[in-house]
């Protein structure tokens, strides 16, 4: 059975050259997702996760192939998306906010226990900066949040 894979455009357009005579080249980011079982917004959502560890978002544009396209050697970077990437759940809680409000020092408590709990639960916080993980472990053995991302004790303020 051929493998397919959706290729979704990433928000991050990089336009090169100086419009001389109309010249001007659009560079792209795409992610490439391979699908399974027919489940295409599955794909979409590990996709969505690996633009925002990149720092993008998807544009909305997307198509399907078992081949790339001629010119995406040179106007395409292409990231691939694994089957394993860990969606995150729609719990209404934000890796960005909760990031910035942690490096900002903003978070009260019982935001970065929440905080931290969500990364463990996801998976995410072992894929971000060396930091994050040095804490959820603490955090882990100081007996305040589970393996599993269950917050078992609040810390007293």
């Amino acid at each position: 059975m051929e493998k397919k894979f959706c290729y979704f455009y990433g928000d991050n357009t990089v336009k090169k050259g100086d419009g001389f005579r109309g010249f001007c080249e659009e560079f792209y980011t795409v992610i490439k997702a391979e699908v399974f079982n027919n489940e295409i917004w599955e794909a979409e959502e590990r996709a969505e996760v690996i633009a925002k560890q990149n720092g993008f978002k998807l544009a909305g544009g997307m198509f399907t192939s078992n081949a790339l396209p001629y010119n995406f050697k040179t106007h395409y970077t292409v990231i691939y998306c694994p089957k394993n990437t860990k969606v995150e759940k729609k719990t209404g809680f934000s890796l960005i906010d909760f990031i910035m409000a942690y490096e900002s020092g903003e978070a009260s408590q019982e935001y970065l226990l929440e905080g931290f709990a969500n990364l463990i639960k996801t998976g995410q916080t072992w894929s971000l900066q060396g930091h994050y993980g040095r804490t959820a472990q603490s955090l882990i053995d100081g007996g305040y949040i589970s393996r599993e991302g269950e917050i078992l004790q609040y810390v007293e303020e």
